[in-house]
């Protein structure tokens, strides 16, 4: 059987990550003021890396007999099988190639796959032959592949382990730039080290609508043959960790970091984590072992909307250490924050604009609180005793605008102080003198 993977993307779009968010994907649209449109240059210019789940497909497709192929908007007329990735923020158009592929491949099967369809199996009803909900890769393993149709509960691969290295070969075929980090001046490509988010933010968070909340790993050494397997095979020298909290098992990590150092790996890695799941010891160990980036979510600056967001608190003491700690041992820090909860109000946005100024990370993102659908959040606002009015336009739903009728900011106001987020935190004497000593000291 011959598969295809088609990366179907909005034609204003194509610069969108459908791994990011969950699986629901992410376009980065900072604002429309000075501070935002350099961000969006820089971000177009320094950093574009590659799905994982097509990878990982490709793998499981080849290894079970059959011929794979990948098409960004393009269909291979040889396709037994047409599969989509999809996501919420390329919606409608990954919706209309499924309905092209049907009619210009008569006899083609159609699937989708990915965080939005998993999470939303019924807006993908008659649209194509199957939905997977749950993990892609536990339904392609199974045998029967022909077969699938209707709602597949395909469920979650329990040992990581089982997962063949992902095969980015059809990129390298299209296309030698891809996961290319020019800032760095090498090649970068993503990785997972584990799946699953037991953290309390699952109620408007999209990761377990997919991953679950059951923590699940790899295996040190699984973990190290893929890493000698991505420089081997594909010259990458950056990679970047893709799980939800890459530390939440502090053990695993001095595990992982011990290993990469006593077989003299040399490369870079950036993460994602919780400052919770740090301590010095291990921001030493990380850095020793080729750490240079770690993303932390700070969320809010405001400790009462972080409890009614069903976010836990943190140790704000404990938390500022933690930057400093990282940034004094040469790991850039990026944090991010959410503007707009339910219950914010323009004064408490602006105390979250003001910690992340007091912060003073290398670099922070400000988005906007979705709540997308299929998360508990959307559930609770669709059940609300008062009807609340969504933006019916789900490609709107990217993170960085405001979708629903929020109680105390109207969208002009929130996507204003967005705008002055990005403007006060990027325009000021003390990023600009925090860059010049970074820039100083390399």
């Amino acid at each position: 059987m011959h598969i295809h993977l088609l990366q179907a993307l909005s034609p204003h779009r194509l610069r969108s990550s459908k791994d990011t968010n969950g699986g629901y994907g992410t376009v980065n649209d900072f604002g429309d003021g000075l501070a935002a449109r350099i961000l969006k240059a820089v971000k177009r210019q320094t950093m574009n890396f590659p799905e994982l789940l097509p990878a990982y497909v490709h793998a499981i497709v080849e290894t079970r007999g059959h011929t794979f192929t990948y098409g960004v908007n393009r269909l291979d007329p040889r396709a037994d099988l047409v599969l989509l990735q999809t996501s919420i923020t390329n919606f409608q158009s990954e919706l209309a190639w499924a309905d092209r592929a049907r009619k210009e491949l008569p006899g083609v099967r159609v699937g989708f796959i990915g965080g939005m369809s998993s999470g939303n199996p019924a807006a993908y009803a008659g649209a194509g032959d199957f939905v997977v909900v749950g993990e892609a890769e536990r339904a392609l393993l199974e045998p029967g592949l022909a077969e699938l149709s209707g709602v597949v509960n395909a469920g979650l691969v329990e040992d990581l382990d089982d997962l063949p290295f992902p095969d980015w070969s059809h990129l390298e075929d299209r296309d030698r730039s891809y996961g290319y980090l020019r800032a760095r001046g090498g090649r970068l490509a993503p990785m997972l080290a584990s799946r699953g988010c037991p953290m309390s933010c699952a109620f408007y968070c999209t990761y377990p609508l997919v991953q679950g909340r059951k923590f699940r790993v790899r295996s040190t050494e699984n973990l190290i043959g893929e890493i000698e397997y991505l420089q081997r095979d594909f010259g990458v020298d950056t990679i970047l960790f893709r799980d939800p909290i890459f530390s939440l098992r502090m053990d695993r990590i001095e595990d992982l970091c011990r290993a990469i150092l006593a077989r003299g790996l040399k490369f870079t890695w950036i993460c994602e984590t919780h400052p919770k799941f740090l301590t010095d010891d291990l921001i030493l160990l990380m850095r020793r072992a080729g750490c240079r980036t770690i993303k932390l979510g700070i969320e809010s600056g405001d400790l009462e909307i972080m409890k009614q967001s069903r976010r836990a608190l943190p140790e704000l003491e404990q938390q500022e250490h933690v930057v400093r700690m990282c940034e004094e041992h040469g790991i850039d820090v990026l944090a991010f924050y959410i503007l707009g909860f339910q219950d914010d109000d323009p004064q408490s946005v602006s105390r979250t604009i003001d910690y992340a100024i007091h912060l003073n990370t290398f670099g922070a993102q400000f988005t906007i609180a979705t709540p997308y659908p299929g998360t508990p959040w959307y559930d609770a606002l669709r059940s609300a005793d008062q009807p609340i009015r969504f933006d019916e336009n789900l490609e709107h739903y990217n993170q960085y605008r405001l979708v629903y009728n929020h109680p105390r900011l109207t969208a002009d106001e929130l996507h204003g102080l967005k705008s002055d987020a990005y403007r006060r935190y990027y325009f000021r004497p003390g990023y600009v003198f925090k860059l010049i000593r970074r820039h100083l000291k390399k």
